[in-house]
């Protein structure tokens, strides 16, 4: 998947629904959203928890996507 499939793929992914300090909470041990930012860089993949604490940066969509499965979470978009 290139990083432009995977912003406009979105319907793969989880739509959270309800009050966002609920849905951070309970989304900790379930869910990573994955964003992209500018670095110094250039364009990377941000990847943070549901309460917004930041895991790492990746290179591209794929690489984001793959360590939060490793990790035994489901990723989600942000939109």
């Amino acid at each position: 998947m290139t990083d432009f499939e995977f912003e406009n793929n979105l319907e793969m992914m989880i739509e959270p629904e309800g009050d966002p300090s609920t849905f951070a909470n309970a989304g900790l041990n379930l869910v990573a959203y994955i964003r992209p930012v500018y670095t110094d860089h250039g364009r990377v993949f941000a990847i943070h928890a549901a309460n917004g604490e930041q895991y790492a940066l990746a290179d591209n969509a794929n690489a984001a996507i793959g360590f939060i499965k490793q990790q035994d979470l489901q990723p989600v978009g942000l939109h």
